[in-house]
């Protein structure tokens, strides 16, 4: 098991970088019932001089305020470690808050938001320019806001090698079962740089996402970020409870560069099972999409200001069956493209089908270009390769091209 390595003090990866921990492990002491967070903030600082381990023995946390993380520590929670806002914490409770540290493992850890309501925008953990923080075997759950965020702000040093893996993110953003409001859904785990331009080489892997209120995974603004081995469960009814004119898709990634999205299941996305405005230099490949409400792989152009078109994207080896389920949304295909004018999209060795008899598919097309409002969609240098699956869609292979 991962805890034994750490507590041994031996060299382990976090992130792109090795980091050598002491044997000494470090328990918190004297931790209130109904407010742990100076019993586990004097812990941390206190790791932080040796470069050591906090370990949580199992029970549960109760904050009334966040613990703030610091830089060259791992954070081991034992089995049955829970950290959760205490009752009177529900203005906004944020349980762990990051800025500008490094060199950070959280893993084993519980985080369990309690389901209590909370403001718009608030972050179960949130990570602000950091470097090679990585949370491992966690997991996040009962957020009615967000679950965590990972974010650079303005033109700072950025982030980068920040990550979470082999973990749990299950029934987050979904504050508008409450209050049935459009505005209430929120996304699981975001990854955002609003500097545009320094946050490199983030990743998710190996997780598994069910049950989330907008997108389950946000990729915007980030250079050299990998998506892989992922699966999204995440079929919980939202477009029949709330009207809408879009819904969450199950990886959203805009206005981003030399993204590799791999290997990920995804199956019952509210909206587009792979949403990407804005996505440049990337790939897109050996996922497996199915039942999607929309598109199970969209390509467009930018939603927000920066109109950027999406180009040089390879699409291949994924199957997509079986989406386009909601019978409003206007992206029908496995593939669908447009806004703007997408340029060099490469579409090769993918099954782009619908398997139902007759009468029961949804999925209208194999690939389509779809034009909307005054914009109009004209690829340039878009290649789809023969040895692409296209039978078995509802209406035709192609559309629009």
């Amino acid at each position: 098991m991962t805890l034994h390595a750490w507590l041994l003090g031996s060299a382990v990866a976090v992130g792109s970088c090795t980091v050598a921990y002491p044997q000494e492990a470090i328990r918190p002491n004297g931790c209130l019932p109904d407010n742990a967070t100076p019993c586990l903030q004097q812990a941390i600082d206190a790791a932080a001089k040796t470069r050591g381990n906090v370990v949580l023995p199992a029970g549960t946390y109760l904050l009334k305020s966040p613990i703030a993380l610091a830089s060259d520590i791992a954070i081991i929670g034992e089995p049955g470690a829970i950290v959760a806002p205490s009752p009177d914490n529900s203005e906004a409770p944020q349980l762990v808050y990051a800025n500008n540290v490094s060199n950070v493992r959280i893993e084993g850890v519980v985080f369990d938001g309690h389901g209590l309501l909370v403001p718009h925008e608030t972050y179960m953990i949130t990570l602000d320019t950091t470097k090679n923080v990585v949370l491992a075997h966690v997991t996040l759950q009962h957020m009615p806001g967000h679950a965590i965020n990972f974010v650079a702000y303005g033109s700072g040093p950025g982030s980068g090698g920040n990550g979470i893996e082999d973990s749990v993110i299950s029934d987050v953003g979904n504050k508008w079962r409450t209050t049935h409001k459009l505005f209430d859904r929120m996304q699981a785990v975001i990854f955002w740089d609003e500097s545009w331009t320094t946050n490199q080489g983030n990743f998710a892997r190996n997780n598994h996402f069910e049950n989330t209120g907008l997108d389950a995974l946000q990729i915007s603004q980030q250079d050299g970020f990998v998506a892989e081995g992922n699966s999204f469960d995440l079929e919980n009814g939202e477009r029949k409870a709330i009207a809408a004119g879009d819904y969450g898709a199950g990886i959203f990634v805009e206005s981003s560069i030399r993204v590799v999205i791999k290997g990920n299941t995804i199956r019952g996305a509210q909206g587009n099972g792979i949403d990407a405005p804005g996505l440049v230099d990337s790939s897109i490949e050996n996922n497996t999409i199915t039942e999607a409400g929309q598109a199970g792989i969209g390509i467009f152009r930018d939603y927000d200001f920066q109109k950027i078109n999406s180009s040089n994207v390879t699409i291949k080896n994924n199957t997509v069956t079986n989406n386009a389920i909601w019978s409003a949304s206007i992206w029908r295909a496995g593939i669908s493209i447009g806004n703007g004018t997408p340029a060099d999209i490469k579409i090769s060795g993918n099954t782009i089908t619908d398997t139902r008899p007759k009468g029961k598919k949804t999925q209208d097309y194999g690939i389509d270009v779809v034009n909307s409002g005054d914009v109009h969609t004209r690829p340039r240098g878009l290649v789809i390769d023969a040895d692409n699956d296209l039978a078995g869609n509802q209406r035709a292979k192609t559309h629009g091209l």
